[in-house]
């Protein structure tokens, strides 16, 4: 059987974004989004989402640029089962992510890249909240352009 010949769902997706630059070389940034997707034969919801976005950019030098983001995520998610839509057991999740990154021009075609984010999601049901973790990522990159 195929499901793509047999979905029958809608989809509904709606957001905004706004950038403000605030002073010369500082921006602020925002965004919201809000899905979901509806079953038209049974009565269900397959997936929801609530996510939105802040951030702000500063070029603190000529060199030295630095951008600071946060986003909230709450998302939810559910499989058909005997005609009926049931939550997995992974769902609905929160997810909290929080990030920064430096960009530092070292010479005109050399740019060191450095960053940080915290990623924490908590799985909000009482089968398994065990599936709740707290990620933490360091990257670094040097690029050389020829």
């Amino acid at each position: 059987m195929d499901k793509k010949k047999d979905a029958h769902t809608t989809t509904f997706n709606v957001g905004a974004k706004a950038n403000y630059a605030i002073y010369e070389g500082v921006d602020l940034k925002a965004t919201a989004q809000y899905g979901m997707q509806k079953d038209l034969l049974v009565v269900g919801t397959p997936w929801t989402k609530a996510i939105v976005t802040a951030g702000v950019g500063a070029k603190l030098t000529p060199k030295l640029k630095v951008d600071v983001d946060g986003q909230y995520q709450r998302l939810d998610r559910f499989y058909l089962k005997e005609g009926a839509y049931e939550q997995y057991k992974y769902a609905p999740v929160t997810n909290m992510i929080g990030g920064i990154n430096w960009n530092y021009d070292i010479t005109t075609n050399t740019v060191l890249k450095l960053g940080a984010k915290v990623i924490k999601s908590d799985v909000d049901n009482d089968v398994e909240p065990y599936k709740s973790y707290i990620a933490r990522v360091v990257t670094g990159s040097l690029k050389v352009t020829f």
